[in-house]
This record gives structure tokens, sequence and C-alpha cells, in this order.
């Protein structure tokens, strides 16, 4: 029972971590689009704050989040393969 418990302890620890990442993505993104570079900052703090919600707006944000984020490694991704060809 004890290897249970902490397993699920270790599952909503990394929810949270998830979570946490995908609703900075996701406010930083939309905050991005709508006002620019001082949106993003605003953007990213609003996704902090809202990231925990089950409702339309947590998921909308954590899934553009999850957009953004895919976005974001595929283009490091890209820069890192041809960084590794040049030298």
């Amino acid at each position: 029972m004890k290897k249970v418990q902490d397993r699920l302890e270790e599952t909503k620890l990394e929810k949270d971590k998830v979570n946490k990442e995908l609703g900075t993505f996701g406010g930083a993104a939309i905050g991005l689009v709508a006002g620019g570079l001082p949106g993003l900052v605003v953007g990213s703090i609003v996704g902090l704050a809202l990231k925990d919600r089950n409702d339309a707006v947590g998921q909308a944000l954590r899934g553009v989040g999850t957009v953004a984020k895919g976005a974001l490694d595929a283009v490091s991704q890209v820069l890192q393969k041809s960084n590794s060809g040049k030298a």
C-alpha cells in the first residue's frame, strides 16, 4: 500500500510540473500574439495563475501550451542538427 501511495504522490508532482510548464507556455504564446513582448511576460504570469483550472479556460491554456512547446522543441531539434553538422 505504501508503494501505491508513493507512486500517486510522484504522479501528482509530475502532473503539477507539466501543468506549470504548459500553462506558462500557453500563457506566453497567447500573450505574445495578443500584446507582443510585454504580452509575453504578462501572459506567462497569467498562465501560471490559471494552469490548474479544469474548466475550458485551463484546458485551452494547456492546449495552446502543448502546441507552443511542441513547436519550440521542433525548432530546437532542427537547430541542434544544423549546428552538429557544422562542427
